[in-house]
């Protein structure tokens, strides 16, 4: 299976594309849960502070292995599923806890103490410690489907998922949707990535083992962003690797799940999980252009109103074409939106920004425009 990757793989995605005039850059909100595998010596098992499902020999899978481990991370070891395939699969939904002892508790957690949400911004941090005929992915927007299960997860065996693909024998990447039964795909849709539909051309990208890697993978309604890079989060590039859209997407599923897979029964390959953040997403800001005649400098315009609640209104003038970046920032330097990320025409602009999903308090705008850097000081009072 690995080795046929590249022909099997169909490009029917499409790229974003920006409008001359009028485009929407989406903003990311607060953390609906995260999880740092901190607590390695009250939880081994992933069970508590966010409740990680996994599957053993009941369904099929021996030798996989999930733990916790003492340096910050789950460790995940792929097992033989059915001597089908090599796999190891944990998936949650952002509930507090799986409770093994008490099933009826636990039954009630997965259900009512979800935190997961369709539209989301997913950062964490991925190692490949051996990895000989698997590749990763990382799925989203899984339905929990059946909730008569006295642990209700959403079965990734006939679920469809939304997700990054990542392969460091071929060196790939991708964003695809995985159909699932429901959704007219067959059973085990997602073992195979030659079943998939690819929403963006698969791009080349070099991944070298033990090197930790973070990703991120961004989902509003119908769009679609992904990344990866090396090293800090404070190397974080701020082009995405991948833009796509689907005019048909399903936004609905709250289940998150990471997954390494291989066509060998017998494989004994390994990644590292580590930093997860969970954050929603929200409709994108009309960047507006403003009047015809073409300003001689930049400039980062005193929003209005100011003080504010819940919005307030950003303009800022472009001499020439650049590439924009404008963020939001609080008191302690947290970038808390990013309001415009890609190229703008010459003129002034104006961004609204909707300070609804944050708390009253001094925060800052930021503008960076080709060589061009300035900050501004706004108040928000609820």
């Amino acid at each position: 299976m690995q080795t046929s990757y590249k022909t099997l793989i169909s490009l029917i995605g499409a790229f974003l594309l920006l409008s001359s005039s009028t485009f929407f850059a989406q903003e990311v909100g607060d953390i609906l849960w995260q999880d740092k595998f901190e607590d390695t010596a009250t939880d081994p098992g992933c069970l508590v502070n966010v409740g990680w499902m996994y599957y053993g020999e009941n369904d099929g899978l021996a030798g996989s292995i999930v733990k916790q481990t003492d340096q910050f991370n789950a460790f995940m070891q792929t097992g033989n599923f059915s001597s089908f395939v090599g796999a190891v699969v944990m998936q949650s939904n952002g509930t507090p806890e799986i409770d093994t002892l008490d099933p009826v508790r636990g039954h009630k957690l997965l259900v009512d103490s979800s935190k997961g949400a369709p539209n989301v911004e997913v950062t964490f941090q991925v190692n490949f410690k051996k990895i000989e005929s698997s590749f990763f992915s990382f799925a989203t927007r899984m339905v929990q489907r059946d909730t008569s299960e006295t642990y209700p997860d959403s079965d990734p065996t006939e679920e469809g998922a939304y997700q990054v693909f990542i392969s460091p024998l071929t060196n790939d990447i991708s964003i695809a949707r995985v159909m699932g039964v429901i959704e007219g795909g067959a059973e085990y849709d997602f073992l195979n990535p030659g079943n998939w539909k690819y929403l963006a051309s698969t791009q080349d990208f070099t991944v070298e083992l033990n090197i930790p890697y973070w990703v991120k993978f961004y989902l509003y309604e119908n769009q679609f962003k992904m990344k990866i890079w090396e090293g800090d989060p404070s190397d974080e590039e701020d082009v995405w690797l991948l833009e796509a859209t689907e005019d048909s997407a399903r936004v609905s599923g709250t289940f998150s799940q990471f997954a390494l897979l291989s066509s060998d029964p017998a494989a004994t390959d390994q990644i590292e999980i580590s930093e997860i953040t969970v954050r929603t997403t929200s409709p994108g800001t009309a960047v507006e252009e403003k009047g015809l005649e073409l300003p001689t400098k930049f400039e980062l315009m005193a929003n209005y109103p100011n003080p504010f609640n819940p919005s307030t209104n950003i303009q800022f003038a472009l001499p020439v074409n650049s590439n924009v970046k404008l963020t939001v920032v609080n008191a302690l330097g947290q970038v808390v939106a990013e309001l415009v990320n890609g190229e703008l025409s010459a003129g002034v602009h104006e961004v609204t920004w909707n300070a609804a999903n944050v708390s009253s308090g001094i925060y800052f705008y930021r503008i960076e425009a080709n060589n061009f850097v300035q900050t501004r000081k706004m108040m928000l009072l609820k």
